[in-house]
C-alpha cells in the first residue's frame, strides 16, 4: 500500500506543478504579447539605406508607445511597413515630411514649404537625387520618409508617400553590436 500511495502523491506533485509551469508560461506570453503590441518590439536592420547612422545587421529596440500618445515628428528614424507589401517587409527610414507641408527634392536637396531643409545627420555632399523633380503634398495622416543613405535607398522617391497606419514605432535604442549600445539620436530642425 504504502508504494501506491507515494507513486499517487509524486504523480498528483507532478499535475500540480506541471500546471502551475503552465499557467507562469501561459502569463508571460500574455505579457510578452501585450508589450510587444503596445510598448516595443525589437529588429534587426537588413541592408544599408540608413548607413552612415545605422547599419546592417544592428539590433535596435523599437517604442511603440510614444506614438499612441503623439505623432511622428521630422528626424524619427522609424520602423514601417513597407506601402508595397505592408504584411511582409519591414523598414527603417528618417520622417522628412510632416502632414499638411508641401516638399519639394530639387538640386540635390530637400525642401520643405519652399524652405531648404538642413539635414546635419547627412555626411557633407550627400545630394537626394530623384528620378525626376518630385513634388508631395502631403496629406492629413500622412509622411514622406527617406533614408539616410540617399543613392542606395528604397524610400518615398520612389514608393510616395507614407500612410500613418504604416508607422510601426520609432527607432529609440541601440542594443547590438556594443558598440553602437546607447540611444538613438533624434535630430531637432
Amino acid at each position: 500500500m504504502a508504494v501506491r500511495t507515494l507513486r499517487s502523491e509524486r504523480f498528483i506533485l507532478f499535475v500540480s506543478y506541471s500546471f502551475e509551469l503552465a499557467r507562469n508560461a501561459l502569463f508571460l506570453v500574455a505579457i510578452g504579447i501585450i508589450l510587444h503590441t503596445f510598448v516595443g518590439t525589437l529588429v534587426i536592420i537588413e541592408g544599408s539605406s540608413m548607413e552612415p547612422n545605422l547599419h546592417s545587421g544592428q539590433s535596435v529596440f523599437v517604442s511603440k508607445i510614444g506614438y499612441f500618445m503623439g505623432e511622428p515628428q521630422r528626424g524619427d528614424v522609424v520602423v514601417m511597413k513597407f506601402p508595397g507589401d505592408p504584411f511582409h517587409k519591414k523598414y527603417i527610414k528618417r520622417i522628412i515630411g510632416l502632414p499638411g507641408e508641401h516638399i519639394t527634392m530639387r538640386d540635390g536637396s530637400v525642401f520643405i514649404n519652399d524652405e531648404r531643409l538642413s539635414e546635419a545627420y547627412l555626411p557633407a555632399g550627400t545630394t537626394t537625387t530623384s528620378i525626376k523633380h518630385q513634388e508631395f503634398q502631403i496629406g492629413s495622416d500622412e509622411y514622406v520618409a527617406l533614408g539616410d543613405n540617399r543613392a542606395l535607398s528604397n524610400d518615398s522617391r520612389i514608393w510616395g508617400i507614407l500612410p500613418r497606419q504604416f508607422i510601426i514605432g520609432r527607432a529609440a535604442f541601440s542594443l547590438w553590436p556594443a558598440s553602437t549600445l546607447g540611444a538613438i539620436k533624434h535630430t531637432s530642425y
